[in-house]
């Protein structure tokens, strides 16, 4: 069987100077196609294999992870990353997996 999911992230590609009163531009979106039907997901390493795969690609489409110590660019990262894996996974809609994410991300989707 062949199960592609798309995990999209947006991310503000700027910052606005301090002091500045013109609007945030909007963020941009991408996505990436992530192939699991080779994937087990009725268990638990099937599970984290398929998390393993979503967390790359979120964290790609979210621009890698920030190698800055901004504050700015930490929380815009764990936005879009944060966002991006919420919504791959209730994409899925796949309970086991839903419930392994829960748990390894320490929050509640929904």
């Amino acid at each position: 069987m062949f199960h592609v999911i798309k995990v999209a992230g947006a991310f503000l590609a700027g910052a606005l100077a301090f002091g500045a009163t013109a609007m945030a531009p909007p963020p941009e979106v991408s996505s990436r196609v992530v192939i699991y039907g080779d994937i087990d997901l009725s268990t638990q390493q099937g599970d984290r294999a398929l998390l393993k795969r979503l967390n790359a690609a979120a964290v790609k489409d979210c621009g890698g992870y920030p190698d800055s110590v901004d504050l700015d660019v930490y929380l815009r990262f764990d936005k879009c990353f944060t966002d991006a894996m919420n919504g791959a996974i209730q994409s899925i809609g796949n309970r086991s997996v839903t419930a392994f994410y829960e748990r390894k991300a320490g929050r509640r989707l929904g």
